[in-house]
């Protein structure tokens, strides 16, 4: 637990500093999109986007790279919280942050340049500083990736802590 609480605070201070969350500032040309029926069948609140691979982000082998999952997966997840009314950008401003502390992914089928893709994004259970988020990367009917992402919300010296009210986690409980 020592390494994984001392991994979160440089984590939020390379974040502070910049170095993290770029993906949902660089558009991955997503579009807003109904998630359907089927999915993570929890009955929360089940938001979805789209998005075409793109050629540079396959291997050698022709598939999509399996790190650009991550940066899909984070992509969606911040258009969530966008759709939600979510005040991402107000809480990093007083000093509060959002840091991945656990990713788990299965890899189900592999995507292809010019897919289009859509991800499936669902809060799950949330603590008092920390949560579960459900995602699905789909292609069609078929699931891609499934990855749960676990998050935790860290003050300027990167301990965990829970944010004030008006950043209040209830929104991401689904």
């Amino acid at each position: 637990m020592v390494w994984q609480k001392s991994l979160t605070a440089r984590m939020a201070r390379a974040y502070k500093r910049g170095r993290y969350g770029l993906a949902f500032q660089q558009g991955l040309c997503p579009r807003a999109a109904d998630a359907g029926a089927g999915g993570l069948g929890t009955g929360k609140m089940k938001h979805g986007i789209t998005l075409l691979v793109r050629p540079y982000e396959c291997d050698s082998y022709g598939h999509v790279n399996h790190a650009v999952y991550v940066n899909y997966l984070e992509h969606a997840r911040m258009q969530y919280l966008h759709a939600i009314g979510f005040d991402y950008k107000g809480m990093i401003a007083a000093g509060f942050f959002t840091v991945i502390t656990r990713l788990e992914m299965a890899y189900r089928l592999p995507a292809y340049a010019d897919d289009e893709l859509t991800i499936e994004t669902e809060p799950g259970p949330t603590r008092r500083s920390s949560g579960v988020f459900q995602q699905m990367i789909r292609r069609g009917g078929d699931v891609i990736v499934e990855a749960k992402v676990h998050w935790c919300v860290v003050n300027g010296q990167g301990r965990p802590t829970r944010p004030p009210p008006q950043f209040g986690l209830g929104k991401l409980s689904g």
